[in-house]
């Protein structure tokens, strides 16, 4: 005679009790985590002799009647001159061989540099600029040269870089120019402007400060590990 098991054995499994295990678990470590110190290496930021601040935001101002104001940094907005790009652009017929021939240029085709219209701005961009026009050799290297700023403040960066300096043709040199290095600011507006296809630079001392906190933590580490510490 065959025996008959009268109940039958569900094969599922409750969750609910292994629930249950899993959220104390989490309060645990939660609670617990909170009175745990982590033996950490503790960084100091450097002190450096130089101050560097946050890079100053170029701003663009459109009001009700579609004038254009620009400024950069804390500057006050100073009239975009749209209008007289778009007019030099509609009177000029200038070729490029009149304006090689009028400032006594070549005939490679030109890279325009607008290195800034400060001393400052100047000194740490143009050198930067210069080496990386290097890398073109066939083009030729033309510096507009800012207002109030004499052509011997530039020749103290220039070097012996072939480079020409122009003043007050800061439009028909981007009319001519086929590239264009130019210094963060409303400059890159009206370079924009002319369609000129362009790199803006902006100098600032991050490397600096890099390898001086490099420097830095890897005496701290070395010291810290070290078998006689």
């Amino acid at each position: 005679m065959a025996l008959k098991r009268r109940q039958k054995i569900s094969p599922s499994f409750s969750m609910s009790s292994m629930t249950d295990l899993i959220f104390l678990l989490l309060i645990f470590f939660m609670i617990t985590s909170t009175m745990v110190s982590p033996n950490a290496i503790k960084v100091l930021l450097p002190q450096g002799s130089e101050q560097t601040s946050a890079k100053p935001m170029a701003r663009v101002i459109i009001d009700k009647d579609l004038n254009y104001y620009g400024a950069f940094g804390n500057e006050d907005e100073m009239p975009l001159a749209i209008d007289e790009v778009t007019a030099f652009l509609a009177s000029s017929s200038e070729t490029f061989d009149d304006f090689v021939r009028a400032n006594g240029l070549s005939a490679k085709p030109v890279i325009a540099l607008l290195a800034g219209s400060r001393k400052q701005e100047i000194k740490d961009n143009l050198p930067d600029m210069l080496r990386a026009a290097a890398s073109f050799p066939d083009y030729q290297l033309v510096l507009a040269g800012a207002p109030g700023i004499s052509p011997e403040y530039y020749k103290r960066y220039v070097g012996g870089v072939d480079v020409k300096i122009i003043f007050n043709k800061t439009f028909p040199l981007l009319r001519q120019a086929e590239a264009a290095l130019v210094t963060s600011g409303t400059a890159t507006l009206e370079t924009a402007l002319f369609r000129v296809p362009q790199a803006v630079c902006y100098h600032t001392p991050i490397g600096k400060v890099i390898r001086s906190e490099e420097r830095r933590v890897g005496k701290e580490c070395r010291s810290r590990w070290s078998p006689y510490h």
